[in-house]
């Protein structure tokens, strides 16, 4: 792994007044600790680097982790590379792709990048060039290298052997974790895209569930394979899934519904959020269209995780790939 990027460090610079002494780095435990985001990074920079301290990756893991929980997308990249190489944690590629995926939400390029790499190569995701050239191309004005992939994708893409027929995204995690913002939240979307037959688009669906019945919040349409919603503060529980979409067959493949909570901590029940879904009426993007296979109706409940702690991860770096 390389240095620590000069300008992380600049940005953190006020929560390191007189680096590398353990008064310091005590101070700053001390803060992150507490809960803040930012010294938890700090925190994993010093221990990740060795800045006047003994380089020690298993403590960089655990701040890098603490800071990606409360919603910082350097540290979620961060966590993804210590996963992507198994430094510290073993090596899980799929729980690697989902910290890209919540980062590269958030507009990290890089992670957006490194992302596109493991689509690009079918590791811990489905092989997915056109989905790969599609994140490139999301960071291209960014990063030059992800400019360079854009057109090599889309041909190995277009070469390479069509589906014929759709295949359903599918959510990564079946439990997101809520990050304050203002009076509301955001939510890092991010769902596993297996290749799809030209032409084929992805359609996001989310709804909101409350006293006043379901209400529809987002229809639209994604070019790649993560989002990042902002959520009101009143209590409600919110179903989504993921629909790959054939305009020209008229014809959709959905993922089964996901469901977490704002402001309680035991969801609706069951019977009653299905009651509700019932009512829902299609988005208005595949009104009339036809399920290209049986609709999976399943509704998965669970509860959102509100405050920043550690998930279970079912957790390779390679030079190519790198943390910040």
């Amino acid at each position: 792994m390389r240095a620590l990027a000069a300008a992380a460090f600049a940005a953190l610079a006020p929560l390191l007044p007189v680096a590398g002494t353990a008064l310091d780095v005590w101070a700053l435990e001390q803060r992150a600790r507490s809960g803040d985001a930012q010294a938890a990074l700090a925190l994993a920079l010093v221990y990740d680097g060795g800045d006047g301290v003994p380089a020690d990756p298993a403590r960089a893991y655990r701040w890098y982790l603490e800071a990606a929980l409360a919603g910082n997308p350097s540290a979620q990249f961060n966590v993804a590379v210590f996963l992507d190489a198994g430094r510290a944690v073993p090596p899980d590629l799929e729980a690697a792709a989902l910290w890209y995926g919540r980062a590269a939400a958030h507009g990290h390029a890089r992670a957006a990048f490194n992302l596109a790499l493991l689509y690009a190569s079918g590791e811990g995701v489905p092989r997915n060039p056109a989905l790969a050239a599609s994140w490139n191309a999301a960071v291209q004005d960014t990063l030059p290298a992800a400019r360079d992939r854009v057109r090599a994708l889309r041909r190995i893409a277009a070469d390479g052997a069509q589906p014929l027929d759709l295949t359903a995204p599918q959510p990564m995690m079946d439990v997101p974790f809520l990050v304050p913002r203002g009076a509301g939240w955001t939510v890092a979307l991010v769902w596993r895209l297996p290749p799809q037959p030209p032409g084929a688009r992805v359609l996001l669906d989310v709804a909101r569930i409350d006293a006043a019945g379901p209400r529809r919040l987002v229809e639209r349409f994604e070019d790649v394979s993560a989002t990042l919603l902002e959520l009101p503060g009143a209590a409600a529980t919110y179903v989504w899934r993921v629909h790959a979409v054939d305009p020209s067959g008229a014809r959709y493949a959905a993922s089964p519904w996901r469901s977490f909570s704002v402001g309680e901590r035991v969801p609706r029940g069951m019977p009653a959020l299905e009651a509700a879904l019932a009512q829902l009426p299609p988005p208005d993007a595949i009104a009339g269209f036809l399920p290209a296979v049986p609709a999976d109706e399943t509704l998965s409940v669970s509860v959102a995780v509100e405050t920043a702690t550690i998930e279970p991860l079912r957790v390779v770096i390679r030079p190519r790939r790198t943390s910040e």
